[in-house]
């Protein structure tokens, strides 16, 4: 009886991934506006019914694609920091510098949005989050605000450790967040004339910012 449950918890849970992995697609191919719930049930293989049994309807659908992969790129940050303290925590542990703890972090959230949905997703955001000011505020509280804050700690700390030489750093956290979102922006639209090894200019801006 249990392992009926499972197997039967699993598919309800295999059915919803496929919607929402479908939705993306669509919303990034079409746009929100254009976009059809039949459409998304045609490529996630389901009826066009079966997506009302887990969203009400296709904005809670859209909100829902964000917050998934929101979740994908905070575990990358939570999992950086935390297995940054338990090697500084081993008797002889590596006790990582802000400019090392900060390239982890940021290469490692570039990783994600590379290698996972969350990439397609913070485009998609980008492109349609005027239609959506309450999933923009969702966003920038459960995403941009913890990333931010982290940022502040760090800087503070290399500050005082005489890492940088800029006391107002701390102040612009985004000034770090920026070359990430743009470089974004501009393998979304200039890869193909254009592009960029972004783990690369990552460092580069991070060796400007600290103290050799």
């Amino acid at each position: 009886m249990h392992k009926n449950k499972l197997n039967q918890d699993n598919k309800v849970e295999a059915k919803r991934v496929a919607i929402l992995n479908s939705a993306l697609s669509e919303f990034i191919k079409k746009g929100f506006n254009t976009t059809r719930i039949e459409d998304i049930a045609k490529q996630a293989g389901v009826a066009k019914g079966t997506i009302y049994l887990y969203f009400n309807n296709k904005n809670t659908l859209f909100e829902e694609v964000i917050r998934q992969n929101i979740k994908l790129v905070l575990n990358t940050l939570n999992t950086t920091i935390q297995t940054n303290e338990l090697k500084a925590q081993q008797p002889e542990g590596h006790k990582t510098n802000a400019h090392e703890l900060l390239q982890n972090i940021m290469l490692n959230i570039l990783g994600t949005l590379q290698t996972t949905n969350a990439g397609d997703a913070l485009r998609l955001l980008i492109r349609e989050g005027l239609l959506f000011p309450e999933l923009t505020a969702f966003y920038h509280q459960e995403f941009i605000t913890p990333i931010l804050n982290q940022y502040r700690y760090i800087l503070k700390k290399a500050y005082d450790n005489k890492e940088i030489k800029v006391k107002e750093l701390s102040d612009y956290p985004q000034i770090l967040v920026a070359p990430l979102v743009f470089g974004i922006i501009w393998q979304t639209v200039f890869s193909n004339k254009e592009p960029i090894n972004l783990e690369e200019m990552l460092k580069v801006h991070l060796k400007n910012i600290f103290i050799k």
